[in-house]
């Protein structure tokens, strides 16, 4: 992936991460934040997004399999066929 790339990933990486805070989700993004690399540190090496977008998306991901086990229930009757009235 070339730098611009990564960099817009990490962009939308944190959209997502902000906007699943906001939906009340406790995201631990304490790994994320010790890299002190932010999406729009353009100068910083490609190599430090990386490590930023890899600590990004295994927060981000580590809250909603914590998040999924609460909704469990939800998932398996979502995923039921629905009836034709």
């Amino acid at each position: 992936m070339k730098k611009q790339e990564l960099i817009h990933f990490h962009t939308l990486l944190a959209e997502v991460t902000t906007y699943c805070q906001e939906q009340g989700l406790t995201l631990d993004l304490s790994s994320y934040h010790d890299q002190d690399i932010h999406p729009m540190a353009i100068s910083e090496a490609k190599s430090d997004h990386e490590t930023a977008v890899l600590a990004l998306a295994g927060g981000v991901a580590d809250s909603l399999d914590r998040s999924g086990e609460d909704s469990e229930s939800v998932r398996a009757s979502a995923d039921r066929p629905q009836s034709s009235a």
